[in-house]
């Protein structure tokens, strides 16, 4: 329905022009509507229905003169009604909510919740206010729990390191506590958050070894049907595999059931993105053998309204529309469960407002709504297509050294991801398969596929 509010004293009138754009930015819909209204009374014009019929972005636009409005809508598979399975890899940080259930996700990641200095500021005084219930109401919903065990209030820690624990018996103590108390809705523990950044650590390496294998020993004890989680480290950088081969050298690798790592990269990442994860595989194999990983985050931003952007560090170098994050999403998912994680946890599920202007991560815009942005849709459809599937996958020989694809057994019947990671090519292909782009559409085709930086599924008929 259109709205015109007349505040004059004289009868008003005006046009507007009304536009419905769909994915692949097809006018589905155009219409010039009038509006008549007395002074000081509003009027409105019901417009013509509009079915959204395929999985995508909307744009309603809105036009009078001079002035225009704009409404983004998303269409998406709903998926509330469908049980994951415990063992998809799909979820988002602090996305533990409604609409991300709805969406599909199913793994929920708490990086301070459970930490020492916030649940025990004084000693003995434990303060975990509504948190046992939350956690049951998350795993209720659906989701499978990831919580962080970190930080050492200011009267534990070590002088001059803010969090780094200064006597590894009252970090038992607090392990203890929070995974007996927790163990029932959490089903991974990670021992610390980037720890890689913290001065003493990177110093001291055995000291958050001594933290990691007595974490292990109370897990084993108290929560025997939980996973560890350890290193964690930040990053795709020569800091970050540093940090993680000091540790494996001294042994970390056999006191974890997972290997942690925020893997962020924001660039074209069938290049350094994809090398990191073989090398982290590498490092695994030299020193003790491989252990599945989890990304307890991962990500890169896709500007959603770039007259509200404002450049921060966290952008990194490059600034991606959401179009290109959407892409990106799915790119950077399937190498990582190709190259060994298990566990996806997207960072974050909403973007922010922050003094620079609204960050780029989220799944879902800054916005009255959270609308949710194109990653959102696309990585809905990566549920829907691949939540089931074995790990990891199998990649396949393409004609082109530009082509990437890869096969994923799921209990329907194969799924085949392919894209072009330079432009428009094409790969022969049996005419007997659907072909869906990132949102879920089926594409015509004949003998052959088309491949661009935007993935495809193909599955057989």
């Amino acid at each position: 329905v259109l709205h015109m509010f007349n505040a004059g004293s004289r009868e008003s009138r005006s046009h507007a022009s009304v536009t419905v754009t769909g994915p692949q930015d097809t006018v589905l819909w155009r219409q010039r509507v009038r509006l008549q209204a007395a002074g000081g009374r509003e009027t409105s014009e019901r417009l013509e229905p509009i079915v959204l019929s395929k999985p995508g972005q909307y744009v309603i636009t809105a036009v009078s003169g001079a002035k225009r409005a704009e409404l983004t809508l998303a269409a998406l598979r709903d998926h509330s009604d469908v049980p994951s399975p415990k063992s998809s890899p799909f979820g988002a940080h602090g996305g533990a909510n409604k609409a991300a259930r709805r969406a599909g996700l199913s793994q929920f990641r708490d990086v301070s919740g459970l930490t020492w200095r916030w649940i025990e500021r004084k000693r003995s005084q434990w303060r975990y206010d509504e948190r046992v219930n939350t956690y049951a109401q998350h795993v209720a919903n659906g989701f499978t729990c990831c919580a962080t065990l970190a930080d050492a209030p200011r009267w534990a820690a070590l002088p001059g390191s803010n969090v780094v624990p200064a006597d590894l018996h009252e970090w038992r103590r607090y392990v203890r506590r929070v995974i007996t108390d927790f163990a029932p809705n959490v089903d991974i523990w990670e021992v610390w958050n980037e720890p890689d950044l913290k001065q003493t650590f990177v110093q001291h390496p055995d000291k958050y070894l001594a933290i990691l294998k007595a974490t292990r020993e109370i897990q084993q004890q108290a929560d025997p049907h939980s996973q560890l989680a350890g290193l964690c480290a930040a990053g795709v950088t020569d800091r970050a595999f540093q940090w993680m081969e000091q540790e494996m050298k001294l042994g970390a690798l056999q006191y974890m059931d997972l290997l942690a790592w925020h893997p962020y990269y924001h660039k074209r990442p069938e290049d350094g993105y994809y090398l990191a994860l073989q090398r982290v595989n590498k490092l695994m194999d030299q020193y003790g053998g491989r252990k599945p990983m989890i990304f307890t985050e991962f990500g890169t931003g896709g500007v959603s309204d770039w007259a509200l952007h404002i450049p921060w560090t966290a952008d990194g170098w490059r600034k991606y529309d959401e179009g290109e994050q959407a892409q990106l999403l799915v790119r950077q998912c399937v190498l990582g469960l190709a190259e060994g994680a298990v566990k996806l946890y997207w960072y974050k599920w909403a973007e922010e407002r922050i003094q620079t202007g609204p960050d780029t991560f989220g799944l879902v815009r800054a916005d009255t709504y959270a609308t949710p942005k194109l990653a959102l849709i696309a990585y809905n459809q990566l549920v829907w297509q691949l939540e089931a599937a074995s790990l990891p996958p199998t990649r396949l020989t393409m004609p082109a050294h530009t082509q990437w694809g890869y096969a994923f057994d799921t209990p329907q019947g194969p799924v085949h991801v392919l894209w072009d990671v330079e432009g428009q090519s094409f790969v022969p292909w049996p005419p007997h398969t659907r072909v869906l782009d990132l949102w879920g559409n089926v594409l015509a085709h004949a003998e052959h596929i088309t491949l661009s930086p935007a993935p495809v599924y193909v599955i057989a008929m």
